[in-house]
């Protein structure tokens, strides 16, 4: 496989939860999961459940899945070195809820249309406005 899809990430997630938790695990509530050392992750777990790749494409591969990272969110587990993510559907002990989870590239796709379409109309507008303007002069 060239890349992970949800159901790799939660067998690497559950494996590194019991394996090695200093690596990567579940977070207390099970509904997020917590990467803890990148470079292990990286370059010893991932290639054990398909073809080795760059964390930054672990990291896109979430995004497109609609993974949140949320690593930002303080709370007294959090810790700047490590990497927190969620996914509704993404739970432990319910492997069968992954199944839900999809690849979301067309949503954000159709996302960036209708913002690059909406700029070129504010642009738009703003130039016919600057016209009024100047016919008010």
């Amino acid at each position: 496989k060239m890349s992970p899809n949800a159901k790799d990430v939660y067998e690497i997630i559950n494996h590194c939860d019991t394996e090695a938790p200093q690596v990567a695990s579940w977070g207390e509530d099970g509904r997020h999961f917590v990467v803890k050392d990148i470079t292990s992750f990286e370059t010893t777990f991932i290639p054990k459940f398909y073809n080795p790749i760059k964390y930054t494409s672990f990291v896109k591969q979430m995004n497109n899945y609609g993974f949140v990272n949320v690593s930002r969110l303080s709370t007294s587990e959090r810790d700047s070195r490590r990497e927190y993510w969620r996914h509704d559907f993404f739970v432990k002990g319910e492997i069968e809820m992954v199944k839900k989870i999809q690849i979301q590239k067309k949503k954000f796709s159709r996302q960036r249309e209708t913002v690059e379409s909406l700029k070129g109309k504010n642009v738009r507008l703003q130039s016919e406005l600057q016209e009024a303007k100047k016919l008010l002069q």
